[in-house]
């Protein structure tokens, strides 16, 4: 149409009409940038996602994908993966899910030169995290069971919404009852570690250094997770708090079930996301991304949420943790991980070659028994 007159648009409405075609020239291309505009975020967000799906085809030798049918089809959802390999684990989930995802990615990795700039172009939430202010506190603690000594300290003057954290330890604590500058009671909530299980300052005089992370408000990022939601979209969050190399789950922190309750409403489910890195470090690599059974938040619980938040939350984060461990191939260290693998090696038949499903439920049946006889 466009290569002879009579037939070109163009040319007809301007001979119909009686003007130049240049006024439809301009008109077009002001259309053209604003469609343009008005869609940039999805353009960039596809961009990077055919980006990424390039970049992992590269590096690893295969991304296999299982359980794609447990993933609702319309309506918004939260996916909650474990976090084993840093930047990768969001990569690998932004080319594997179906739907649109928007991302919670520290504060911090936004000044990243790289990482920053794909953040920015996904338009993912930066989440102020307590851990990336974390500042050295004068004086040096000692746990004694739930009680916390100090020497040269002053717990009067920490906020009692600030959390503590040895200088040699990875877990942090909450102090719920400050008796002197030198003394203070500790306390737990769900996904938190047992101050009875701190090695590093079991001891009558083994006092250590500690930095103090200062309470965040997090009220923004909830807001604009929950906005996202109600429009339909999809979120994906790593409960666990932060990248590890552990065979295990972590405590699942509670942003993800104050994401799920916050958004009741809307009629949210939570799919777990098991990312199985096999030589996930390694050049030609290989990952296994597997979809759980969606988790729905049913009226008793919700009605537990209307009268004690503590046991909704505890509720929905053991539910999401056994959740996440039917996707996960778990164990207590990599010695026992090895053990495992080499186990179901050994009783799967070489002559028959079996589904990557029912490799990883072997391994996993495996894993269990492992538990059960250790």
């Amino acid at each position: 149409m466009l290569s002879v007159d009579w037939l070109n648009p163009a040319s007809l409405v301007a001979e119909v009409f009686n003007f130049s075609r240049e006024y439809i020239a301009v008109a077009s291309t002001f259309a053209f940038f604003s469609i343009l505009y008005a869609n940039a975020g999805e353009l960039s967000y596809y961009v990077c996602k055919m980006f990424f799906q390039n970049i992992l085809n590269i590096f690893f030798s295969s991304i296999e994908v299982l359980g794609r049918e447990n993933i609702p089809q319309h309506g918004p959802v939260i996916f909650s993966g474990n976090h084993m390999n840093q930047f990768v684990d969001g990569a690998v989930a932004l080319v594997t899910c179906p739907h649109k995802l928007n991302f919670l990615v520290a504060a911090s990795s936004f000044k990243m030169m790289i990482v920053g700039h794909f953040a920015r172009l996904m338009n993912a939430v930066p989440v102020h995290r307590p851990i990336d202010n974390a500042s050295r506190a004068t004086g040096k603690i000692n746990f004694i069971g739930m009680k916390l000594l100090g020497k040269g300290t002053t717990f009067k003057k920490i906020d009692l919404r600030d959390r503590i954290r040895p200088v040699k330890s990875k877990n942090e604590y909450k102090i719920i009852e400050v008796i002197s500058d030198e003394e203070a009671v500790l306390g737990m909530d769900k996904g938190d570690a047992d101050p009875m299980d701190e090695i590093i300052c079991q001891g009558k005089d083994k006092f250590v250094e500690f930095d103090i992370l200062a309470w965040v408000d997090q009220a923004s990022v909830f807001s604009n997770v929950h906005t996202a939601i109600h429009k339909g979209e999809s979120v994906i969050i790593f409960p666990e708090g932060g990248s590890h190399d552990n065979t295990d789950l972590l405590p699942l922190k509670g942003g993800v079930a104050a994401i799920a309750y916050g958004a009741l409403s809307d009629h949210v489910c939570i799919v777990p996301v098991g990312l199985n890195y096999f030589r996930g470090h390694r050049f030609r690599g290989r990952v296994v991304v597997e979809y759980g059974t969606p988790i729905y938040i049913t009226k008793e619980i919700a009605h537990t949420f209307q009268t004690s938040k503590r046991e909704a939350y505890t509720t929905l984060l053991s539910q999401l943790a056994t959740g996440m461990r039917s996707v996960l191939v778990t164990a207590d260290s990599y010695d026992d991980l090895k053990l495992i693998h080499t186990a179901r090696r050994l009783y799967q038949r070489s002559s028959t070659r079996i589904t990557t499903q029912r490799r990883q439920d072997l391994a996993r049946r495996f894993s269990m028994a492992h538990r059960i006889l250790k």
